[in-house]
């Protein structure tokens, strides 16, 4: 179970006993970054084991009330590490970097296009990357302002966990399952990019590995060779045996296409070889080596693809003309 924090920029304000200005909570990180500092401290006091950054207000739509956009990076910057200096005096306490409604709070009405929200989630996330151990994605109330946010973090996150917070009114129920979709989607896209995500690293390294292939082949390994080639050829050996290992480990199998039937998804025919002994279609050479990727084609099989041979044509007997006789 995991104790967050409360209501900062409410607490805050009421504390002060002032009114709030534009700026809201972010005025505190300007005029009085101790009292956030000391709010912390007494949520931790009480069990908290999760203190939020208070970048709830650090966004154009509140900055603007006072002409303060330009300094959003620097507010987010200072509310980063405010939080960042409390939770590093204690041992089990995280940081939640809090990414709120680009907008009003509750008014899904109101949400940005992605165009619009892109480049606003791209200053609060980078900014906070440094001090951060997971994304709080607050208060969000429609299902186009998950996926933008949702967008954002899959272009300018670094593998730090996501937490989507969600307040519903009306027709929770269809909201809820397109969220449960979202969810899943998420889930999938991730589980894609970690499975995935070195597919053409490691698609450019199989030309390195075939290349070593092709050396130990062009060697006649049955010759009487002096010592020190023996050792190359060992060497070169032990070489393509780890490479082989280092593919299995990353999902990567080679394709088996030797007497199989051809196969369009995995094979690319180079030329067909006439084989009175065989059906049409069937693999009988390769000429370069395929490869998967878990269930994914890494690179098609180049192959030789068996043909029946012609039937020559032979005139009919009855066909041909006799001689005449001639009496």
């Amino acid at each position: 179970m995991i104790f967050l924090d409360g209501a900062l920029g409410s607490i805050l304000l009421d504390r002060a006993n002032k009114s709030s200005s534009g700026l809201w909570s972010a005025q505190f990180l300007l005029d009085d970054p101790k009292a956030i500092k000391s709010l912390y401290e007494e949520y931790i006091g009480i069990g908290s084991d999760l203190i939020t950054t208070n970048t709830y207000s650090t966004i154009p739509s509140y900055l603007n009330k006072e002409k303060l956009s330009a300094k959003m990076p620097e507010l987010v910057d200072i509310a980063g590490k405010l939080a960042k200096e409390v939770a590093d005096k204690h041992e089990h306490v995280r940081v939640a970097g809090s990414l709120p409604p680009l907008e009003e709070s509750y008014r899904p009405d109101l949400v940005l296009t992605e165009g619009e929200a892109l480049p606003i989630y791209k200053t609060l996330i980078e900014g906070l990357l440094p001090y951060v151990d997971i994304f709080l994605c607050e208060t969000i109330s429609s299902v186009q302002e998950t996926q933008n946010v949702l967008k954002a973090l899959d272009l300018y996150n670094k593998d730090i966990p996501i937490w989507l917070s969600w307040t519903l009114k009306e027709d929770k129920i269809r909201v809820l399952a397109e969220m449960e979709n979202l969810r899943k989607r998420f889930d999938r896209e991730k589980i894609d990019s970690i499975k995935y995500g070195s597919i053409n690293f490691a698609r450019d390294i199989l030309s390195p590995g075939d290349n070593l292939e092709r050396a130990l082949s062009a060697i006649n390994q049955e010759e009487d060779h002096p010592q020190s080639i023996k050792n190359l050829i060992e060497g070169l050996k032990m070489v393509q045996k780890e490479f082989s290992t280092a593919l299995e480990k990353n999902g990567i199998s080679k394709i088996n296409s030797t007497n199989e039937k051809f196969n369009p998804n995995l094979h690319q025919a180079m030329m067909e070889v006439e084989r009175d002994d065989l059906d049409e279609g069937i693999v009988v050479q390769e000429i370069q080596t395929g490869y998967m990727m878990h269930d994914r084609l890494l690179r098609p099989a180049m192959v030789g693809v068996s043909k029946k041979p012609k039937q020559n044509n032979t005139l009919d007997s009855k066909d041909e003309k006799e001689p005449k006789n001639k009496d």
